[in-house]
């Protein structure tokens, strides 16, 4: 096992390495060229760094909902610059028989991330400065308001079961369910019409739809994506081992759902 260092209060401490970033490799491209490929799609401007939430005490702070069961802790106690960036646990209820789980609430958002133990974090939660220099929290790249944490089951905030364990993957199977996405994403969709879904999700599947149809994936945090005979894989968020995350087109999604729709 290898180490490296990362910095908690300006004082560098060992992390254990080698982080997993899954299927990532160099490959020929359909036109011939080599290029970087994360779960066999092409990515362009491949690059890594590293980064310190410095500025955590400077956003809104997270309020925790100690009646549905959460309780956090510090994650980061020798850090007095950093706030609110727990480790969370779900107490199970004496009247819920529910699988609880520590849920990241947002103005228009509820995220699962993906936790492989009952004792969770939230890697990808960081806190940053805007242009108007205004401080906001983001998860990922999706940006966060009036953020919360509140133990809750996975069916019950996303109407669907859980797949494995990156969480629920609905199977959009009628127009009524683009109403959570933003218009921008859907306005192209929403006169369409929904096709007949013979796929299943897993932990790692394939959208297939019949001919005069295409696969389409909405999530939280990017565009909808077309699919083209890709699979949709749950695998390791490169920040943490301990995590999962959905991966579609080399693109990390967030709350994704899937169905198909009658090409035009």
């Amino acid at each position: 096992m290898e180490t490296q260092f990362i910095v908690i209060n300006n004082q560098s401490t060992f992390a254990d390495q080698p982080r997993e970033i899954g299927d990532f490799k160099c490959a020929q491209h359909t036109d011939g060229s080599y290029q970087w490929h994360f779960h066999n799609y092409p990515m362009t401007d491949v690059g890594f760094a590293c980064q310190a939430d410095v500025d955590s005490c400077s956003c809104p702070r997270i309020t925790v909902d100690e009646d549905s069961g959460a309780k956090v802790r510090e994650r980061f106690m020798k850090a007095p610059d950093q706030c609110s960036l727990y480790a969370v646990h779900c107490e199970t209820l004496e009247y819920s028989d529910d699988d609880l789980l520590p849920l990241l609430y947002s103005k228009d958002t509820v995220i699962n991330n993906g936790a492989v133990l009952s004792d969770t974090f939230y890697d990808d939660l960081i806190c940053i400065k805007e242009d108007s220099n205004v401080f906001n929290w983001y998860y990922s790249n999706k940006k966060l308001e009036d953020v919360s944490i509140k133990c809750n089951s996975k069916e019950e905030d996303f109407n669907a079961e859980k797949v494995c364990t990156c969480g629920a993957f609905p199977v959009i199977n009628r127009i009524e369910m683009l109403g959570k996405y933003k218009y921008y994403q859907t306005k192209r969709y929403i006169g369409g019409e929904v096709g007949e879904s013979s796929w299943t999700p897993s932990c790692k599947f394939k959208i297939t739809c019949e001919e005069e149809f295409k696969g389409v994936v909405f999530s939280d945090n990017y565009d909808p994506i077309e699919l083209s005979e890709i699979y949709v894989t749950c695998t390791y968020n490169p920040l943490s081992n301990d995590l999962r995350i959905w991966i579609v087109n080399s693109v990390r999604v967030i709350n994704p759902a899937g169905g198909c729709f009658k090409k035009r």
